[in-house]
């Protein structure tokens, strides 16, 4: 070859050889990268340090596309996996071999994806899956916050014909649509099919679009799907549904192309518009008006007889006016039934029972107690004080005690009478 080329044409070659050895190859990562980063959770690099694929606490981010490379598709096959995977605006390509019979990412088992894209043009996408762009399976849950679901195929051709849809299949899993777009597939199945072998496949739709084209947009063979928000659209005279005997199916808000089945699966406080707005009917929910208040009828309270309460009568009742110290210790002594004291006061003062019993009590100082002198608002509060706190009871505010003039004598019968409820 070199000879018919010619030493100027050998220099060409030569020169565009070296340019192209030059230029960094553009290459995707494999799907077996991408699991590697899930199993491990360690960030995969160019060599230059810049990342591939990033793990951070549970999201794994694209830096580049992935392809399956004949590496196999993503399989998530047990309950240890918990991910959320941010497209980033690259795509997930899965295995485009006719042979391969399994959808780009398979969850089983219990796992749980979420997927969704963080890129400013929301262009990353899961695609090339010859049975649909993700399979839920056995107790799997698939959450779609963002990113297309895309060119993706399914077909009943003879031994493939395993019920697969386009877009995303549901078997006995959770599939749930909060934003993202479902479309562009094909195949002659619908592009979302909700079943199972148990009838626990559950769709439930708050957001995102799914376009269908020329196929039914949702397929529920058993179990259910929700519609809270969103759109669905399928090309016209196509329904946008399709619900097997013994499946369930409501839509409480949202955007369809067809009304004609959904009519007939409308929750209870929705309705559907007769006219297209934008090419679309309208499912609209109204919030059901709570009724009037009605106050409970209460049983009659039973009627108490207020009770009869004894109230000890003043055993000596004190004169109205000033008394001494010696006269109010004795009501005092009284009053709690002449207690029995050793004795301190000589027995030929008037009042030396009780002036003894008040001194062993602690409820007066002999110090500064003068049984003959009259009583002072300081001498009765420092008493009264000392007499809650033998007698264990709280000490009352006493408002008749508002004056504080410790020279100022009282009028104890009304202060006795606020202070014993009398």
């Amino acid at each position: 070859m070199f000879k018919l080329m010619g030493k100027r044409g050998f220099a060409v070659f030569t020169s565009l050889a070296l340019c192209a050895s030059l230029v960094a190859p553009s290459f995707a990562a494999t799907i077996a990268d991408l699991k590697n980063v899930i199993d491990t959770g360690s960030s995969l690099f160019h060599e230059n340090g810049d990342f591939r694929i990033e793990y951070n606490e549970g999201t794994v981010k694209l830096y580049e596309d992935v392809a399956a490379a004949g590496s196999g598709n993503l399989h998530l096959e047990n309950d240890s996996y918990n991910v959320t995977l941010d497209l980033n605006g690259h795509t997930v390509q899965g295995n485009t071999s006719s042979n391969a019979n399994d959808a780009t990412i398979v969850l089983k088992n219990g796992a749980e994806l979420t997927v969704t894209d963080t890129s400013e043009d929301k262009d990353g996408q899961i695609v090339s899956g010859t049975w649909g762009g993700v399979s839920v399976e056995s107790g799997s849950t698939f959450t779609m916050e963002g990113g297309k679901v895309t060119n993706n195929k399914a077909f009943t051709n003879g031994a493939q014909n395993n019920h697969s849809a386009s877009g995303v299949t549901v078997k006995d899993g959770t599939f749930i649509m909060n934003g993202g777009e479902i479309s562009g597939n094909n195949g002659n199945k619908p592009t979302v099919i909700v079943k199972g072998d148990e009838g626990k496949g559950e769709f439930e739709m708050n957001g995102g679009t799914i376009d269908s084209g020329d196929k039914t947009t949702v397929s529920v063979e058993s179990g259910s799907f929700s519609m809270n928000d969103g759109t669905l659209r399928a090309d016209e005279g196509v329904n946008v549904l399709d619900v097997a005997d013994g499946a369930n199916a409501e839509f409480k808000a949202g955007n369809v192309s067809s009304k004609d089945v959904v009519e007939d699966h409308l929750h209870e406080d929705s309705t559907i518009g007769d006219v297209k707005v934008n090419g679309f009917y309208q499912v609209t929910y109204t919030e059901p008006q709570p009724g009037p208040t009605v106050p409970p009828t209460l049983p009659e309270p039973p009627v108490v007889e207020d009770p009869e309460v004894e109230i000890d009568e003043p055993a000596v009742p004190l004169a109205a006016g000033p008394v001494t110290q010696g006269e109010f210790v004795d009501y005092l002594w009284r009053h709690e039934g002449e207690p029995e004291a050793e004795p301190i006061v000589a027995d030929d003062h008037e009042y030396a029972p009780a002036i003894s019993w008040a001194q062993s009590a602690g409820i007066i100082d002999a110090e500064t107690f003068d049984a003959d002198d009259l009583v002072t608002v300081a001498m009765v509060r420092d008493i009264l004080t000392r007499f809650a706190l033998y007698a264990d009871m709280a000490m009352p505010e006493l408002t008749t005690l508002a004056d504080d003039d410790d020279e100022a004598v009282l009028n104890c019968d009304e202060i006795l009478a606020e202070f014993f409820g009398e």
